[in-house]
């Protein structure tokens, strides 16, 4: 090694303080240990209430779902122009969801394009499964890949908000799986992880 001097590298990258002159070279990179999630966990910001909220029949019937122990919603898509409370109306469902304890995970994605979409499930398959975070493709197919219910283990109950769809088409192949979930609340550790 040559020309040896001071560098500085960020968590997760090489720092060469010189040139290397080797015919052979591999490089392991390892990576830190990861500190384990706690549970429930949120991925991604709920946007604040709205001063000027007000309650509607639609917030009672999408909390409804929460509030009754029984089967939760799948799927609920609530469409309108803009300015109308959409945004508002999903996250008041998904603070009342959280703050129950109905979902072991809540994931909010402000959804305005499919680049954003991914970057959000990504986000979430590296806190919660440790995905290498180079990859959000990968990364987001190992989140959508553990959303899918497994048989012989107990769901884990997920709240995924999409806000703000611009192109439905934006969401092909990224849509959550359909899960018969029940709005139970779980302990911490029975959610199945990838560690």
């Amino acid at each position: 090694m040559s020309h040896t001097g001071a560098a500085t590298a960020s968590e997760g990258s090489l720092a060469n303080t010189g040139h290397l002159e080797i015919d052979n070279f591999t490089l392991v990179q390892q990576a830190a240990p990861r500190t384990p999630v706690t549970w429930p966990h949120q991925v991604g910001v709920l946007p604040p209430r709205a001063l000027s909220f007000q309650h509607r029949a639609e917030a009672d019937q999408l909390r409804a779902a929460v509030d009754s122990g029984g089967t939760a919603v799948l799927t609920q898509v609530l469409t309108g122009t803009g300015g109308i409370g959409k945004t508002q109306l999903a996250a008041d469902y998904a603070r009342t969801a959280w703050d129950s304890g109905g979902v072991d995970v809540l994931l909010w994605i402000s959804a305005s394009s499919r680049s954003a979409i991914t970057a959000g499930y990504a986000r979430a398959g590296v806190e919660l499964l440790a995905a290498d975070p180079r990859d959000p493709e990968q990364a987001a197919r190992v989140f959508l890949a553990w959303l899918e219910p497994k048989a012989g283990q107990e769901p884990c109950q997920w709240l995924v908000v999409l806000d703000d769809v611009v192109d439905p088409a934006d969401m092909r192949g990224l849509w959550p799986p359909a899960s018969a979930v029940t709005a139970k609340v779980h302990r911490p550790g029975e959610c199945a992880s990838f560690d």
